[in-house]
C-alpha cells in the first residue's frame, strides 16, 4: 500500500511541469527564466539617467527665457509627477502656487516690493532649501542611496528655513497691499459684458489668511516625513 501512495504520488507529481518529487514529498522548482524581457529594459540607472537629462533641459529652457520663475512652476509639478523627486504632487502643489503668487502676483507684479529687506530671505531660504532637495534626490537616484549627512540636512533644513520662508512670504503680500489697493491692478469693476467683479486686494487678503491653517498643517506632516526618514536610516 505504501509502494502504490509512492508511485501514485509520483505520478500526479510529474503532470506538473515546475514540481519535482522525492521521497518525502513534492517541491515546487521555479520556472526558467528566458531572460528577454530582463534584456529589452535599460537598466536603472540609465532610465534614472535619462529622466534626469530631461526634466533638467526643461529646466534649463525655463532659466534662459524672460520669464523664468514663472515657468518653473510646471517644471516643479513635473518632477514629482514622473517621479523625479519623492515628494506627491498634493504637497508640492501649495508650495508651488504659494510661490508663483510671491513671485508674479507680487513682486514682478508691484516692483515697490523688491528693495524690501524680506526679499532677501526669501531667496535665501528658497534657494537653500531646494539646492538641498534636489542634491538630495539627485544622488539618491543616480547612486541608489545618499550619505547620511545629506539625509539629515533634507529632512532638518526645513526647521528653520520653512519658518523663514513662510515669513517673508507673508510680509511681502502685507505690504504689497498698499500698492494693491492705490494702482487696483488686476482689477475688474462693474458694469461690464460678463456683469462680473474682481478685486485682487481683497484676493490677496484671503490668500494670507489661507497661510494662518496652511502653514501650520504643512509644518506638521514635514515633521512626520521627518521622523519617518530618519527613523528608517
Amino acid at each position: 500500500m505504501r509502494i502504490r501512495a509512492r508511485v501514485g504520488a509520483g505520478r500526479r507529481c510529474s503532470t506538473s511541469p515546475w514540481t519535482r518529487c522525492s521521497g518525502r514529498g513534492t517541491r515546487a522548482c521555479t520556472p526558467p527564466s528566458s531572460g528577454r524581457s530582463s534584456s529589452r529594459r535599460p537598466p536603472p540607472s540609465s532610465r534614472y539617467a535619462a529622466r534626469w537629462i530631461l526634466l533638467l533641459s526643461l529646466d534649463i529652457c525655463s532659466v534662459l527665457t524672460s520669464e523664468p520663475c514663472i515657468l518653473r512652476v510646471p517644471c516643479q509639478i513635473l518632477h514629482g509627477l514622473v517621479g523625479l523627486v519623492r515628494s506627491p504632487v498634493s504637497a508640492t502643489l501649495p508650495q508651488i502656487g504659494s510661490r508663483l503668487f510671491v513671485t508674479w502676483g507680487i513682486l514682478w507684479s508691484f516692483p515697490e516690493t523688491r528693495t524690501h529687506i524680506l526679499v532677501s530671505s526669501l531667496v535665501i531660504s528658497w534657494s537653500i532649501t531646494e539646492i538641498i532637495r534636489y542634491s538630495f534626490f539627485g544622488t539618491k537616484e543616480l547612486f541608489g542611496s545618499a550619505p547620511s549627512s545629506l539625509l539629515w540636512l533634507r529632512y532638518s533644513s526645513f526647521l528653520v528655513m520653512y519658518p523663514t520662508g513662510i515669513s517673508s512670504e507673508v510680509g511681502l503680500i502685507y505690504i504689497a497691499l498698499q500698492f494693491i489697493k492705490a494702482s487696483e491692478k488686476y482689477c475688474i469693476r462693474m458694469p461690464n459684458k460678463w456683469n462680473y467683479s474682481f478685486d485682487y486686494f481683497y484676493a490677496s487678503i484671503l490668500v494670507l489668511l489661507v497661510y494662518v491653517p496652511g502653514s501650520p498643517h504643512m509644518y506638521t506632516y514635514m515633521l512626520g516625513q521627518r521622523k519617518k526618514a530618519l527613523a528608517n536610516s
